[in-house]
């Protein structure tokens, strides 16, 4: 949302009170502030206060005249750039209008002058310091947002890592007993399959594909939390995984008379979706199937 920009300035330079009161009526207006001088020195202490978007300067004046204040108000940096109009009733010479010129001036007006012009070309100077002023203050704000925005980063950056280091803890925490699970079921599958009825075979097998499923997991969240690392995928087409999921769902979902559907599928990582592929199935008239060797098992009884 743009905000409203202050009133800009515009610096009258005269000695005569007569004068300064009838430009500075013709020149006020809502979105400036007219401030009036009546000598070059007065003029620069006013400039030292500000900026202004042009100065009116009369070129004879006592003291400083124009042509001197005008060399001043160049000399310095922050000035330098000030639009300066001359305005004088003598000095018609092509000399002296050379003179103001070489003297930094942007415009050379003979008094009496018509007030529309002087203020047309005033206006002009005007919007663009209001253009001026809106410009910085958009600068200002994208330097402040590309500010937030670096912060932000380094911020994310901390918790990527914070994150990769938990999942690297998180995973070898939980490989450890899952090992020692893993070692016993397997014994138990060598040592007892087939010498026990056909549900402790299916139960052992379940126990097996289990283990083999948790160990997979943990370790695609180890591989998934690596964000800023590399990691070597195979993308797949999600129709296939689908249907390969309804292939192994066979006899469950014949049994259960389900109806199953499904909205177009992306291609994906098979390595880090193909745990939660299940999720995209929908199985109408049925129960949940969070295993599906379990659900086939179920799905005889």
């Amino acid at each position: 949302m743009n905000q409203p920009c202050d009133p800009v300035r515009v610096l009258l330079v005269d000695d005569h009170a007569d004068s300064l009161r009838a430009m500075a009526a013709l020149l006020e207006g809502a979105d400036r502030q007219v401030v009036t001088a009546d000598s070059g020195e007065e003029a620069l202490r006013c400039l030292l206060q500000g900026d202004y978007a042009v100065v009116l300067l009369d070129v004879k004046m006592a003291g400083l005249d124009g042509y001197e204040t005008a060399a001043l108000i160049r000399s310095r940096e922050k000035t330098r750039q000030i639009p300066i109009i001359f305005l004088t009733s003598n000095n018609k010479e092509v000399d002296h209008v050379a003179k103001g010129y070489s003297h930094g001036a942007v415009d050379y007006l003979f008094k009496p002058f018509p007030p529309a012009i002087l203020r047309s070309k005033v206006d002009v100077f005007v919007e663009l310091a209001k253009k001026n002023v809106a410009l910085t203050r958009q600068n200002a704000e994208l330097q402040r947002a590309k500010k937030e925005l670096a912060e932000r980063a380094r911020e994310l950056a901390r918790s990527n890592t914070d994150l990769e280091h938990f999942a690297y803890v998180a995973s070898h925490d939980l490989k450890e007993p899952l090992r020692m699970v893993s070692s016993y079921v397997n014994l138990l599958a060598r040592r007892y399959k087939d010498r026990l009825d056909t549900d402790a075979n299916d139960f052992i097998d379940f126990a097996v594909h289990g283990v083999n499923r948790m160990e997979r997991l943990i370790q695609d969240v180890l591989s998934y939390s690596r964000v800023g690392g590399k990691r070597e995928s195979q993308i797949v087409n999600g129709e296939q995984v689908l249907a390969g999921a309804i292939a192994r769902l066979g006899s469950c979902i014949r049994d259960s008379e389900a109806l199953i559907t499904h909205e177009p599928l992306p291609t994906f990582d098979s390595s880090q979706m193909r745990p939660r592929c299940a999720s995209m199935i929908r199985l109408h008239n049925a129960s949940p199937t969070p295993e599906p060797s379990y659900s086939a098992w179920l799905c005889k009884r």
